[in-house]
């Protein structure tokens, strides 16, 4: 059952300012025009106006023509599809805001651009397309399933990234990786956009994701403010032409290797050009700066690994995604771990295992069953203090339904923040293309119960908080809590 991820890139180079040394700088960037004012008015029953179709070009009338029947597609097939759609928001909700779609699509085809709120007079299809997406992703979102929304990648639409990547930390959202010449923002945290303060973005693009709990909209919010045309098209930032981020640099993660002279302006200009990843350089992290990356963060590209910590008395294993590796097949991975536990119980050297889950967006659940049951199974390991699964935000559909396996049967003791998903959620996903516009619907086909409370996410034992000081630091709280905050084994 996974969350597919974004991807974020581009920039150029900082400019100083005198703004600098009272711990705040300004950036800006430059993006494609905006998309329209959304969400839309609910349809009225006003005739549209005379029509002015000689306005729009050919090649816009038909993607408003497409995007109008796909809508018709959704508005069909989704409730048909999904097990249970409206369990969230009422029908009549989701048929209202279908009809303001509807209602602003015909205006537009009638010739009425400014009561249609759609970008279609002096402009390309492309503009439209990137309109019309977000209000469809919005719709989509409101059923709150975190398994079905509209998937911005195959269309390309909602592709213009920022050159730098955002995370929303207890304290704040900060910057922790940008293209290499804004390297001195790494660290920084963002106040505002434009006008906007960071607050009131962050409830803007929440709308156009599914979340289930404040941990997902945490995760995932942060990767659509990343975004140009989507803080265009939210009216974010106020125009296409620009894009400005006031920042606060209290926290240097990374050293500015720029030349320390003063310019005349306060704002650093991206231009559209430079998103596409070629002259600013590459993207470079917070871990660059630290002296060790911290153990969570390596490896991220395998499935599975694992590592035995000795000077802790303990075996860490770190499961990255639901799936078989064919390269390493599970069974063989979970076979080593066995032989690890086995020789270091005997030999006294072993207290704990702990099990990191908290960056793990799911896949197949039942592919980690057999580690699950070697865990149950040993004894020496399995009680309160030897068994430690670490979970998050991140830790999200079959890596939910492991962490309830883990809580149900074992002695585990669960550490971290909330999880990503509701403990009684949907999922089992397939996709629907849209026939017209080429768009891509994912969406679930079963519900799982694991909580009888159906509580908003599943929460840890133990909650450790989420902070910057930490972060930027390379401290791994979570981690650091479960190889030091238990009653090692009794005497054996």
């Amino acid at each position: 059952m996974p969350d597919r991820p974004l991807h974020d890139a581009a920039a150029t180079a900082p400019r100083r300012t005198s703004a600098h040394a009272a711990g705040t700088w300004v950036i800006a960037g430059l993006v494609l025009a905006a998309a329209a004012p959304w969400p839309a008015p609910a349809p009225v029953a006003a005739a549209a106006p005379a029509p002015r179709v000689e306005d729009i070009p050919d090649a816009v009338g038909q993607r408003l023509r497409a995007w109008r029947s796909d809508l018709n597609v959704l508005r069909r097939e989704l409730p048909q599809r999904h097990p249970d759609p409206f369990t969230r928001i009422t029908r009549a909700a989701f048929d209202a805001a279908s009809d303001g779609i509807a209602h602003d699509i015909d205006l537009a085809l009638a010739g009425d651009a400014d009561a249609s709120g759609l970008p279609v007079t002096g402009t390309e299809p492309a503009t439209v397309d990137a309109a019309l997406w977000l209000r469809f992703a919005a719709l989509v979102a409101m059923l709150g399933d975190g398994h079905t929304l509209l998937d911005p990648a195959p269309a390309g639409i909602v592709a213009r990234p920022l050159p730098i990547a955002m995370i929303w930390l207890d304290d704040g959202v900060f910057i922790h990786a940008a293209r290499a010449p804004l390297r001195a923002f790494i660290g920084a945290r963002v106040l505002a956009i434009d006008d906007l303060s960071i607050d009131e973005a962050l409830e803007r693009v929440s709308t156009l994701f599914p979340w289930e709990n404040e941990s997902a909209r945490r995760q995932k919010a942060p990767r659509w403010l990343a975004r140009a045309d989507v803080l265009a098209g939210l009216k974010i930032a106020a125009s296409a032409e620009a894009i400005t981020l006031r920042v606060e640099t209290a926290v240097r993660a990374v050293d500015d290797p720029v030349d320390a002279g003063e310019p005349e302006s306060g704002l650093l200009v991206i231009h559209p050009d430079d998103a596409t990843g070629g002259p600013p350089g590459r993207w470079i992290s917070h871990t660059e700066a630290l002296a060790a990356v911290p153990l969570a963060l390596r490896r991220p590209e395998l499935p599975y690994w694992w590592e035995a910590l000795p000077h802790a008395r303990a075996l860490y294993i770190k499961y990255n995604r639901c799936l078989d590796d064919p390269d390493h097949p599970f069974d063989r991975f979970v076979a080593g771990i066995g032989e690890a536990i086995d020789r270091g119980v005997r030999d006294g050297t072993l207290d704990r295992v702990i099990v990191d889950l908290r960056h793990n967006g799911g896949g197949n659940s039942q592919i980690a069953q057999p580690l699950i049951r070697a865990l149950r199974e040993r004894r020496a390991i399995n009680r309160p203090g030897g068994l430690i699964v670490i979970i998050g935000r991140g830790t999200f559909s079959s890596a939910q339904l492991n962490a309830a396996d883990f809580r149900r049967s074992t002695h585990a003791i669960l550490i971290g923040e909330p999880t990503g998903q509701r403990p009684n959620a949907f999922g089992e996903i397939r996709f629907l293309t849209l026939p017209a516009t080429g768009a891509v619907l994912q969406y679930s086909t079963k519900f799982f119960r694991t909580d009888p409370d159906d509580h908003p996410s599943m929460v840890p034992d133990i909650p450790l908080p989420s902070l910057s000081t930490d972060f930027f630091a390379g401290r791994d709280l979570f981690l650091e809590t479960a190889l030091t905050s238990f009653v090692p084994a009794p005497e054996r």
